[in-house]
This record gives C-alpha cells, structure tokens and sequence, in this order.
C-alpha cells in the first residue's frame, strides 16, 4: 500500500539543480510526538481486525470519495534518519487543492526546501520557486494516473497523495491485518476516533472526526520496510474547496524561469510495485 508517504520527494530527478534532497535524508515526513492517548487502548492488542474500525475507514473513504474536490492544509514532520544511524526531524507543510478528475495545486514548503507541483489535465509542472527553476511534462491524464507516472518514472512522491483517490476504484488496495480503536480524544475542538492499523510493511493511526462528516484530522505512518522504521506525522486542516477557480491549477511563472528537463530514473532505480 502506498499510503500517504512512503518515500515522499525522496529524489526529485529534476536535475541537481532543482535542490532535491537526497533518498538519504527526505524519507517520509513524520514525527515521534503524537499526543497521548486520553485512555488505555482496548486490552486485546493482539492481532485483531475490529468490524468497527474497517467501517471508520469505509466512511472516510465514502467521506473523501463523495467530494468533487478536496482542500486541506497539513503540518507535517517527519524522522529522517542520518548516514550514522540518529534520527533528524525534519518539519513542513503542505497546501494542497484537487478537482476531479484532472486538477491539482500542491504546494510544499519544509525545512529543506520549497516545491510548487501543478497538474492542469494536459501539462504537469514543478516549480522551484526561490530560484525561479521549473520542469514541465506532457501528462494528457487524470492526475492520479500523472502522479503515478512521475513516481514510476521519475522518482517523485509526495505526501497525502492517497487522500486524493482513497474510496475511489483508483485507491491502492489496502492489506489490513491488524485494526483497532485506541480511543476518543479532541483535535482543534472536534471530537475523533483514533484508530491504529497494521498491514505487511506499514503500521498506520487515523484520528477520524465523528459526526457527519468523517475527515482524517491527524495520521501517523512507520515504515517497517526500513530497519530504522521512520515515522511519518500529518495534522489535516480542511477547507472549503468547491470555490477554487481554474486559474489555480496554472502556475504563474516569471518571465526569466529557468526551464529544467526532467531526467527519468535509470533501470535500476525504476520502481516496480
């Protein structure tokens, strides 16, 4: 499962001149200092599938897939993990807007460096906009099919990008072999939910509004692929989409850009799911 942030901008393959970090020190945004649980979580914390927790995460899919377009604002943070073995935090955040089928503005900004990623259904284009560099691709597609592609191809992934498509028949089958509640807390006022799930590679927690509408107000990812198990950490601020206009999915770039070609991965690099 590709959720949310695997590998995020690991390598942004768009020259070096673009600033990407390396594969070393970008993992996955994430963070260590979740807020502690208000109560014990239930006593069996053995493997168990909770009936409760598959249809919390039903709804949210319903929730996110129901919505023509999606807004949200995220701080993120994530564990990057250091050639000597010790854990760096590396925090950010991330703007993010999304009309079906074909429409995305992403604009992420951390500690390391500022990306701007538009995708407009017939061009998808990165921005470096401090020093006025970009990278434009051909991409006559949706945009969960463009995003793909640049992972696939091109070695670029960005955070909550599964958001976008959970739900939907586009969203990556999700192995769950473990689901459970923690317990109910409050985030920014809204009471939620919080639930814990573990798949194959992926231990994952979900802090899901209750009420009407079932938004993920904070996620929390661990990769057990890698040995150092770097944590990935979102707070999710949603806004009101239905508004945003067409003219921002179009990047308005100065008049001096400096064009940078995209360079695809060698073979060896290429990801195969």
């Amino acid at each position: 499962m590709n959720i949310l942030c695997r590998r995020t901008v690991a390598s942004y393959s768009l020259a070096s001149l673009l600033g990407a970090l390396s594969a070393t020190t970008t993992a996955q945004l994430a963070q260590p200092l979740t807020a502690p649980p208000p109560s014990q979580p239930e006593q069996a914390v053995a493997a168990e599938k909770s009936p409760a927790a598959i249809e919390a995460l039903q709804r949210m899919g319903a929730e996110l897939a129901g919505r023509r377009a999606l807004a949200f604002d995220a701080d993120l943070v994530t564990e990057v993990v250091l050639a000597n073995g010790q854990k760096v935090l590396i925090s950010g955040e991330s703007k993010i807007e999304f009309r079906r089928p074909d429409k995305l503005r992403l604009e992420l900004n951390t500690d390391s460096f500022k990306r701007n990623l538009f995708h407009d259904g017939e061009k998808l284009t990165l921005v470096e906009p401090e020093k006025g560099y970009a990278g434009e691709l051909e991409m006559k597609t949706d945009t969960h099919t463009a995003m793909a592609i640049v992972a696939q191809e091109y070695g670029l992934e960005f955070p909550l990008m599964d958001l976008l498509v959970w739900g939907t028949n586009d969203a990556d089958g999700h192995q769950i072999e473990e689901a459970f509640l923690i317990g109910n807390t409050e985030i920014d006022g809204k009471e939620v939910q919080h639930w814990a799930v573990r798949g194959p590679h992926l231990d994952w927690e979900i802090w899901l509004a209750e009420g009407e509408h079932a938004l993920p107000l904070r996620i929390s990812t661990v990769n057990r692929n890698d040995p150092n198990a770097p944590r990935f950490f979102a707070n999710l601020h949603w806004r009101h989409a239905d508004s945003v206009p067409n003219s921002r999915f179009h990047p308005r770039l100065p008049d001096d850009v400096k064009w940078i070609p995209f360079q695809k991965l060698r073979p060896a690099e290429v990801k195969h799911e």
